[in-house]
């Protein structure tokens, strides 16, 4: 019974609205997206980045759990590919081979690049959780607020105890 109320509330808490300080971050975190659309446009490749800068275009203006989770898995997962580029280049340098990205340094500062943007960005995100004070949970507590007294006790910060103490 406990178990089934509880999984009520999963796609709730997934797709609710919320209301988050850094919403904006998800219209920079498309920049990235669309300059890979454009990349993608003379490859034929652009579904993938379409529908990823689409996600974070729709997390600004109606941000969820569940769009945030997404988003931070995709950056994510770039920079874990990114990182398995950069080293099958360095190992193919190590080797003596002839390098397929690193060939030019044009090449090799854009993979650089996306590696370090890719990498910031995941690391952003997960800072920006949503389980921080600036979201809303919904779900009878404020989550935010942590200076409330707990109940039959009394908080050390109270002005009040504290001149009491200090007379004593």
């Amino acid at each position: 019974m406990i178990i089934r109320s509880k999984l009520i509330k999963v796609p709730y808490l997934l797709f609710t609205r919320r209301n988050p300080n850094y919403r904006w971050f998800f219209l920079i975190a498309a920049i990235p997206f669309t300059v890979y659309i454009v990349l993608g446009l003379e490859y034929g490749v652009i579904s993938p980045y379409s529908i990823s800068a689409l996600l974070c275009i729709i997390q600004y203006f109606y941000p969820t759990i569940f769009g945030w989770i997404i988003i931070t898995s995709i950056y994510c997962l770039m920079a874990l590919y990114d990182l398995h580029g950069i080293l099958g280049e360095i190992s193919r340098l190590i080797d003596g081979l002839r390098p397929h990205v690193f060939w030019n340094v044009s090449d090799s500062v854009f993979s650089i690049s996306l590696f370090v943007i890719s990498v910031s960005f995941t690391i952003i995100l997960f800072k920006l959780h949503p389980f921080k004070k600036g979201w809303t949970m919904g779900l009878g507590k404020d989550r935010g607020d942590h200076n409330k007294k707990p109940r039959g006790q009394i908080a050390t910060n109270d002005k009040a105890y504290k001149a009491m103490v200090d007379k004593m």
